[in-house]
């Protein structure tokens, strides 16, 4: 009866053990699932980032494009309209030269009114051409910083599996000890 005692002890034994086991098992597919489903959402948001900031660099290089097509088409204008008048103004003072020195004088006037206007758009369009660098500048920096979150995310992620792995090597330590 002794060896009936000691073996249905040794088999209570056995169970309880492959119990442990079980669990054990269980607990770490349960961490590694953790782990990977975190891995999954931090490489979906890296994308996610990634993408969003592509788009914004397109979209914002296409806004300067368009900006600065029509700058050079209000230039070009400009530019048509100056020559056109000063051609104008130069038959118009052939024609009335000898008759008035004064029409003439204003004719003039108007050419050079002319030059000013050209002279103000070009600094509009230089002080605009620098704000879309600064926004520029500005984007570039906003996606620096996300990708420095994005490390500072990666490092979490790292430390915790780390911990994890330690934890469990530690619950594999007292498991022999015991």
């Amino acid at each position: 009866q002794i060896e009936k005692l000691q073996k249905l002890h040794a088999d209570q034994q056995g169970k309880v053990d492959l119990e442990k086991q079980q669990q054990q098992e269980a607990l770490r597919k349960q961490q590694e699932e953790k782990i990977q489903l975190l891995t999954a959402q931090i490489e979906t948001t890296i994308a996610e980032h990634k993408r969003e900031a592509e788009t914004k660099e397109a979209q914002f290089s296409e806004r300067m494009r368009e900006q600065e097509q029509i700058f050079e088409q209000k230039i070009q204008q400009l530019q048509e309209s100056a020559k056109e008048l000063k051609t104008d103004l130069e038959n118009q003072i052939q024609i009335v030269k000898k008759e008035n020195e004064e029409q003439v004088a204003k004719l003039l006037q108007q050419i050079n009114t002319s030059k000013v206007e050209e002279q103000q758009l070009r600094h509009t369009i230089e002080e605009q051409l620098l704000e879309l660098e600064n926004a520029r500048q500005s984007a570039k920096q906003r996606e620096e910083e996300n990708v420095q979150k994005l490390q500072q995310l990666q490092d979490t992620l790292r430390q915790t599996v780390e911990q994890h792995q330690q934890q469990m090597t530690d619950l594999q330590e007292q498991e022999k000890q015991r």
